[in-house]
């Protein structure tokens, strides 16, 4: 009975000096969890948003990871959805073996499903670069490429060189997400105040975005106008004594990924074919990044998902390009130039 009792403390001896050996060797990006076996996971984690909070579970109903060794090549792949990711502790287990692997991650919520093509991949054969994500296009009469859906929540998200190891334990390596899709919601406003008819104005927003490499960044792709999935007039009242009522007119597109130095347009013509606006819309959308926190303007793009865009119309029903509100900050224009 003492040898035994011996042996116990010797073996839990061993035991605590193991896993203070594992805590010190344990990268700052894993969370050792005191496991007696090695488990690898993955926590997906969407945080870069305008109020760094993780929404990965309100945002993704489906997750595809992808596991490339050293040489590139595709080792393993798993996809899980539902409900489950959204919960408090969900992490993908990885079955990997020991090894250094480049991960990335794709997921969509429900209404991006249909909105997003991903190639049929093959273990042991396809490559990181065949791992791309296509927006689908629709077609006019012309064979012109435009979307007019609204594409709901597209994340990216990836890992390079994960050295996964036999160390004891369970490892959780936190995978951050990026938000792709952006709402842009356009609202023209009279300075009278009077109704604005949503039959004499059309939307239009150009972009060569419809495809994503495995690293996020843009591929080369046929310009896309993305026209608005909603278009409707409304009113409501201003004023404390007075009462006064107000019409404006509410366009909502959805689009791909921006990038910092595209050249995407955003026009708006009325029912003459007349160009009422016709600015570039990254620019402006970049005209209150200084409201926030320091940042680059590809962080800026990234974190903010939703822009609300106010334009004011003169008499004419013409743009009185003065100033603009943008997501409530209102910008003065003076003899702006972006060249």
């Amino acid at each position: 009975m003492r040898n035994s009792a011996i042996l116990k403390k010797i073996c839990v001896s061993a035991m605590v000096l193991l896993g203070s050996g594992v805590l010190q060797s344990c990268s700052s990006i894993f969370e050792y969890e005191g496991d007696c076996s090695s488990n690898w996971r993955v926590d997906f984690r969407y945080d870069m948003n305008m109020k760094y909070a993780d929404a990965f579970g309100h945002e993704a109903k489906a997750v595809t990871l992808y596991a490339f060794d050293s040489d590139g090549v595709l080792v393993w792949q798993k996809t899980e959805h539902g409900d489950t990711l959204a919960t408090d502790d969900y992490a993908m287990t990885l079955d990997l073996a020991p090894g250094t692997y480049d991960l990335v991650a794709w997921s969509t919520c429900d209404k991006a499903i249909d909105c997003f093509a991903f190639p049929k991949v093959e273990e042991g054969k396809t490559t990181k670069p065949d791992l791309i994500c296509e927006m689908n296009r629709q077609r006019d009469e012309d064979g012109k490429a435009f979307s007019s859906r609204y594409l709901g929540s597209l994340m990216h998200g990836c890992i390079d060189n994960l050295e996964i190891t036999e160390v004891e334990g369970t490892h959780t390596v936190r995978m951050p997400m990026v938000k792709n899709t952006n709402d842009v919601r356009i609202i023209l406003q009279h300075l009278s105040g009077e109704t604005v008819d949503h039959d004499v104005f059309t939307f239009s927003i150009t972009d060569q975005n419809g495809i994503l490499s495995h690293d996020n960044t843009l591929l080369p792709c046929e310009e896309i106008n993305y026209r608005p999935w909603r278009k409707e007039t409304i009113s409501t009242s201003t004023g404390t004594r007075a009462i006064t009522e107000v019409g404006a007119l509410i366009a909502e597109l959805t689009l791909n990924r921006l990038m910092a130095g595209s050249d995407t347009k955003l026009e708006v013509f009325n029912d003459k074919e007349e160009t009422v606006l016709s600015i570039p819309l990254v620019n402006y959308a970049l005209m209150i990044k200084g409201h926030y926190d320091v940042m680059d303007d590809q962080e800026y793009l990234d974190r903010q998902d939703e822009y609300n865009m106010t334009f004011f119309l003169d008499d004419d029903m013409q743009w009185v390009s003065s100033h603009i509100l943008i997501n409530s900050w209102k910008v003065v224009l003076n003899d702006v130039d972006f060249d």
